[in-house]
């Protein structure tokens, strides 16, 4: 972290936990085909959460299969449209730096 600004927060990679349950779970719920997408392009989890409005374990959960309220059940497919469409205009995958800006800056939204 030699080169990490003071008070920045640095993400953090997918956990190796996370990344065997997703080859595990063949569902293709909303949670789990944003996470795969999210692995794939090594999208930032603390960034898409804050762009979401949600926690970050709220996200995790949510990345694991666990129910998705309807209120935000929509979100996540918007999020996975969003960067799906990014990924086929290969705008994605990008380094940690760009990622982020793009989460910031097209998904950035709240349904509240």
């Amino acid at each position: 972290m030699v080169n990490q600004r003071i008070g920045e927060k640095m993400s953090r990679p997918y956990s190796d936990k996370l990344l065997v349950e997703l080859s595990r779970n063949d569902s293709d719920s909303i949670g789990l085909s944003l996470a795969r997408l999210c692995v794939k392009l090594n999208l930032p989890m603390m960034h898409l959460a804050k762009a979401l409005n949600v926690s970050r374990w709220t996200l995790h959960k949510w990345f694991r299969g666990e129910v998705i309220s309807s209120r935000y059940k929509k979100d996540l497919e918007v999020a996975y449209e969003i960067i799906s469409e990014a990924e086929k205009n290969e705008k994605l995958p990008a380094p940690r730096k760009e990622a982020k800006e793009f989460i910031l800056n097209n998904i950035n939204f709240s349904i509240h």
